[in-house]
């Protein structure tokens, strides 16, 4: 059997699975994470001809690992390749024959102008997996459009319904990127799935903003029904009330309640100690908490803003009201819960600090899965990939360096 770098003796539910990465920026990079901790061998092939836009000296943090990206590149191995030079298709094409799975997210045409297609690698491997991510889809009008995550959102319907109803609709970042992300990963594991019983492997043609038109099917609905535009609600609900971030006692802080039913209100009044305004009766139901909602908020601010927003959230969870602090990136970093289920884990990368990573989101009887490997510089691992995997001699290696092509 083939000796792999992160195989970890089959016990992850993907070992033996290997991945041939294309991906750049957030969405592609996020779903070969998951991929990654869950085991697969991920391989990230990059140039530093043309680096990921997070791999360029930052103008703020003046270095070529930006934090964040630090994150979305554990879990893999790096290759360094440059794709524009003439042996580029062959030295891919010998590793995806070595590959179940290819990724990539660049524009519609780019693989295709390479020499890169999936009709073009289904030749060294006729049982390929390969997933294209893409703002609009690989066909239609707008397939040659370039999009970044609020461009997702907007496209989608998604930042036009998120805000409040006297300001603009909201940009959505981070969160969008890897809700494609993760549907790439599900695709994925679906192909395999599917392979795993016919033999047959197949092509998926993921689009970004139809991922988040998945995520607003209300919207669609609710049109189709009424007729009516759907209205940007803020922290409330169209359905409840209370249901809000209120200020705390100290500074920038705050915690979110919400109170879905009338009993879960009586609940929140009895954790509020009962005040007398609970008493109210344009408070007694859901209609005459919507009606009366600026009142409200303002008389539960008044209760929260005297207290820390932990000793808002124990008072209300004792209730079994459903309420939170707003988590900054330092609560989450000691957050004693997360840190109790291993989410929050502290790495080291040779010649770096230490840092703080993230784990993965699930836990798997008997399967360690998870952040295993810290992000890798540019080329890391091409040692293994082109000695130890492809079979290239010392010789030939040392050559193809000194052309430029392992750069």
């Amino acid at each position: 059997m083939e000796v792999r770098a992160m195989d970890f003796n089959g016990k992850l539910p993907l070992a033996g699975v290997r991945v041939a990465d294309f991906s750049w920026y957030a969405s592609g990079p996020y779903c070969t994470l998951m991929l990654g901790m869950l085991g697969a061998e991920v391989i990230r092939i990059e140039s530093r001809n043309k680096p990921d836009s997070h791999r360029k000296t930052h103008p703020m943090y003046g270095r070529d690992y930006v934090a964040p990206y630090d994150q979305l590149l554990s879990s893999r191995l790096s290759a360094s390749l440059n794709l524009k030079h003439p042996q580029a298709k062959d030295v891919v094409g010998r590793l995806v024959a070595k590959s179940d799975v290819v990724v990539e997210n660049y524009r519609p045409g780019v693989m295709s102008r390479l020499g890169l297609s999936y009709e073009d690698l289904r030749k060294v491997r006729d049982d390929l997996v390969m997933l294209s991510l893409s703002t609009a889809g690989q066909t239609g009008p707008d397939s040659r459009m370039a999009g970044y995550a609020p461009a997702f959102a907007a496209l989608a319907g998604l930042g036009g319904a998120i805000g409040y109803p006297d300001g603009p609709p909201l940009e959505l970042r981070n969160s969008m990127d890897h809700a494609c992300g993760l549907a790439g990963a599900l695709a994925v594991l679906s192909a395999l799935r599917k392979r795993g019983r016919s033999g047959q492997g197949g092509y998926i043609d993921l689009a970004n903003r139809e991922v988040a038109a998945v995520l607003m099917g209300h919207v669609f609905t609710e049109y189709g029904m009424t007729g009516a535009e759907p209205q940007r609600y803020g922290n409330r609900s169209p359905y409840s009330a209370p249901h809000n971030v209120y200020r705390c006692r100290g500074r920038d802080r705050w915690v979110s309640i919400v109170a879905a039913t009338d009993a879960q209100w009586r609940a929140l009044c009895a954790a509020m100690d009962q005040p007398a305004w609970c008493a109210d009766e344009r408070f007694s139901d859901v209609h005459g908490r919507k009606t009366h909602e600026d009142e409200l908020d303002d008389r539960i601010a008044e209760w929260t803003g005297q207290l820390d927003a932990y000793e808002v959230t124990l008072r209300c969870q004792a209730r079994g009201v459903a309420a939170f602090p707003v988590m900054s990136g330092r609560d989450l970093v000691e957050d004693t819960h997360l840190r109790a289920r291993g989410m929050v884990l502290t790495m080291t990368r040779p010649g770096q600090d230490d840092r703080i990573a993230l784990n993965a989101p699930w836990q798997f009887s008997g399967s360690p899965v998870g952040n295993r490997r810290w992000s890798p510089s540019v080329g890391q691992d091409n040692d293994y990939v082109y000695g130890d995997l492809l079979g290239m001699a010392p010789d030939e290696r040392r050559k193809l360096e000194e052309d430029q092509l392992f750069h």
